[in-house]
């Protein structure tokens, strides 16, 4: 994957499930953001319960070669 134009990119962080389609849900709403977002690399990640977790996600986001990381929380009500 080449690193993202601008350096930057969105994490997308929810709470975590033992549910394995719950976490993908999230991942695919990073793909979506992704689309909206071509100059950004995207990724998503979890604060418990399932990996990658939010170190692991701002590890992914270096490794692409990102030097600015926004962490968006996306939580459901």
């Amino acid at each position: 994957m080449n690193p993202p134009p601008t350096g930057k990119a969105i994490l997308l962080v929810d709470h975590g499930s033992v549910k394995p389609e719950a976490n993908e849900l999230l991942r695919e709403i990073a793909l979506l953001v992704a689309a909206l977002a071509p100059d950004c690399h995207v990724e998503a990640a979890h604060m418990e319960l399932a990996r990658p977790d939010i170190p692991g996600g701002i590890a992914a986001c270096i490794k692409a070669g990102a030097t600015d990381v926004t962490v968006v929380p996306y939580m459901l009500a």
